[in-house]
């Protein structure tokens, strides 16, 4: 039986069984994460950025690999910001 481990900085959850093609973090509106949380928990992961996400990315310089949403929610600023470094 293989397992696979997902490692976050406060812990670590085990599976079986599973293979997973790509590991991605989404951030996205409400509460932002701890800065430093998310730092460590977007190592070897793409983030992915659904509407008003990219302010908390914006804000923080984390360049996202990708942008979802129709981003009523999300400043313009950190929008075009992410355009203009060329995210999908």
């Amino acid at each position: 039986m293989k397992k696979h481990f997902l490692k976050l900085p406060q812990m670590q959850i085990e599976f079986s069984n599973y293979e997973p093609a790509q590991e991605i973090l989404i951030v996205s509106g409400g509460r932002a994460p701890n800065v430093d949380w998310f730092n460590n928990a977007k190592v070897n992961r793409n983030v992915w950025c659904v509407d008003h996400g990219i302010d908390f990315c914006y804000a923080n310089d984390i360049m996202p690999n990708f942008l979802i949403g129709d981003f009523d929610s999300a400043s313009r600023k950190a929008v075009d910001w992410s355009i203009e470094h060329g995210v999908k």
